[in-house]
C-alpha cells in the first residue's frame, strides 16, 4: 500500500488490493466523507525485483516462550528495542514477505555490531531500520449478542518501524501488502505502506 507523507491509510473492501484510500481535511464528496481513493493495482504492478522503496510498518512482534519444559508455549510480546528489529530481521521472515532490509554504507554507521549484557547479538546501526513509536493498547472484548459477558481485556504492544527496503519477490511483497504481516491484524497490526525513495543513499 502506498502512502503520502505520513497518512495513515486504508484498503477499500471491494475487492484484494482494487483501491486505497487515504484521510482527507475536507470531503470532496459528501457520499465518501473524509476519504480519497486511488487504485491500487498500478502500485502492485510497478513492484519489480531490485527495486527499492521506503517503507513503514505497524506491526505486533511476537514470540513464544515457557517458563518450564512441561508448561505449554505462550505468545508474548518483545519489548525490548534489539528484539524488535530483530523480530523483522529475521532473514526467513523478509523471504516470505518479498524484501530485504537494506544496510547501511560503512561511513553512515553510528553503532558497531556487537552482543548485549546478556550475550545475545545485535546489529548496532547496520541496516536502514528505526523504530519510530511503540504503543501497549489494552481495550475489554466483548462477545457477540445482547447481554453477552464481557471477557479479560485484550493486550496488544505495537510497534512502528521506518526503514528502507529492496524487493526480492514481487509476487510475495505483494501478498505481503494485500494481506499484512504477523499476528494482531484483526486489531490493525500488519499494515506495510511504500513510498518512492526521495534519493537513494544506499550504496549499489
Amino acid at each position: 500500500m502506498a502512502r503520502r507523507g505520513n497518512s495513515p491509510c486504508a484498503r477499500c473492501s471491494r475487492g484484494l488490493g482494487s483501491c486505497v484510500g487515504w484521510p482527507v481535511a475536507a470531503p470532496a464528496d459528501p457520499d465518501r466523507p473524509g476519504w480519497q481513493t486511488r487504485p491500487y493495482t498500478p502500485l502492485l504492478d510497478r513492484l519489480s525485483a531490485g527495486g527499492r522503496w521506503s517503507f513503514r510498518l505497524t506491526a505486533n512482534p511476537v514470540h513464544t516462550i515457557r517458563r518450564t519444559k512441561d508448561e505449554p508455549r505462550k505468545i508474548t510480546a518483545h519489548v525490548t528495542l534489539v528484539h524488535q528489529m530483530g523480530w523483522l530481521l529475521d532473514e526467513q521472515r523478509q523471504q516470505r514477505c518479498g524484501f530485504r532490509i537494506l544496510e547501511k554504507p560503512e561511513e553512515r554507521r553510528l553503532l558497531p555490531d556487537g552482543t548485549t549484557h546478556k550475550g545475545r547479538p545485535h546489529t548496532g546501526d547496520r541496516y536502514e531500520l528505526s523504530v519510530t513509536d511503540t504503543r501497549t493498547l489494552s481495550f475489554a472484548k466483548s462477545r457477540a449478542g445482547e447481554g453477552a459477558r464481557r471477557s479479560g481485556p485484550v493486550t496488544v504492544v505495537t510497534v512502528t518501524f521506518d526503514g528502507r527496503l529492496e524487493v526480492t519477490d514481487p509476487h510475495a511483497l505483494r501478498r505481503t501488502l494485500t494481506q499484512g504481516i504477523g499476528k494482531a491484524r484483526a486489531y490493525g497490526c500488519g499494515l506495510l505502506t511504500l513510498a518512492p525513495l526521495t534519493r537513494d543513499r544506499t550504496p549499489a
